[in-house]
């Protein structure tokens, strides 16, 4: 790629990166330059201009690390994959297809999201965004090979691989958030509790759907109501989410469904910084969904923040702007999760 890219620092003083066509890629860099303007969202970086001679195309600095030099543990690392393969599925809703994905196109940030960066521009294969994820997990486990990391759940991660491998155009983004979903479940402490020993996800199946959370309607009041039914045996076996209701909460005139009925579930009291829902299913596992509308309407994952051993009841307090405090309850006493703005 004739290309030269370069750090650039904005009259405002913020940090910009610039790619300067040298010759031979304008076509290729104008689709890029298209594709990163048509495709705006959170998932993928912000395009500030394009133009000039040579072509120039300038897109706002998210951060210095990628998929490929960031040092998460295998945890931390399936709960960024969690966001990309959520990423990657509201692509694909919107019609777009990045056909380049790499450790070096997935930017880390400093607050923990994701973003794509260098896409293809003209791929169109859903298909291939999933099989090249399966890259992805090969070159972190190759990583983590080299660095002595220890892989507890490593037969779960080649599994996955398998499985991205073998992709096809009936495979799902959001199952595919699904299978990294209990690789990220980490043990949690709290000042009211010790430090619990881990133990690695359960292999039951559907035990990484626990928790899907579906945005319903708007309603008026601020209020939280828990209900329980059955899953049917299909969708547990499928790993597809259920048409059924396990729990039901109303959060700032925001209603979440999660699909299986569980020990406990939470929504936010006024005065937490932004409206979130959590539940505590039947394996000890806390998931957390935020209110943004997108994370509603895709039916997106809910992420695992904790496994809490025997705890029986979840409930919110409010730290003031910067914070919200989730208590897990049980037999052995409190557990205290934060959870971030």
């Amino acid at each position: 790629m004739a290309t030269r890219v370069t750090t650039t620092t904005e009259q405002d003083g913020s940090l910009a990166v610039t790619k300067t066509v040298l010759s031979g890629d304008r076509a290729d860099r104008l689709a890029e330059a298209r594709w990163l303007a048509d495709a705006a969202c959170d998932f993928v970086v912000s395009v500030l201009n394009v133009g000039g001679e040579p072509l120039t195309i300038k897109t706002k600095h998210h951060g210095q690390r990628t998929l490929r030099t960031a040092r998460e543990d295998p945890p931390a690392m399936a709960r960024l994959l969690v966001r990309v393969a959520r990423g990657i599925a509201d692509l694909h809703g919107r019609g777009f297809v990045h056909g380049k994905l790499t450790v070096d196109h997935v930017i880390v940030g400093t607050d923990g999201d994701v973003r794509v960066c260098s896409p293809s521009g003209v791929a169109t294969d859903p298909v291939a965004d999933m099989r090249d994820l399966g890259r992805i997990v090969v070159d972190l486990l190759q990583r983590w090979d080299d660095d002595g990391v220890d892989i507890a759940n490593r037969a779960e991660w080649e599994r996955i691989v398998e499985r991205l491998t073998a992709a096809d155009e009936h495979t799902s983004p959001h199952r595919i958030a699904r299978w990294f979903a209990p690789l990220a479940v980490e043990p949690t402490t709290g000042p009211d509790r010790q430090p619990s020993e881990p133990r690695s996800p359960v292999s039951r199946p559907g035990a990484g759907v626990a928790v899907l959370a579906v945005f319903l309607l708007v309603v008026a009041t601020a209020r939280w109501t828990t209900q329980r039914s059955t899953t049917a045996p299909e969708a547990a076996a499928t790993n597809e989410p259920s048409d059924l209701a396990g729990s039901i909460i109303e959060v700032d005139g925001r209603t979440y469904r999660f699909d299986r009925a569980g020990a406990a579930a939470a929504g936010t009291p006024t005065g937490c910084p932004a409206p979130r829902a959590a539940y505590l299913d039947e394996d000890d596992t806390v998931w957390l969904v935020g209110a943004t509308e997108r994370d509603g309407l895709d039916g997106a994952v809910a992420e695992p923040l904790a496994r809490v051993p025997g705890a029986t009841e979840l409930t919110f307090e409010a730290n003031g702007d910067s914070a919200c405090t989730l208590w897990a309850t049980g037999p052995a006493g409190r557990t205290a999760i934060t959870v971030n703005p």
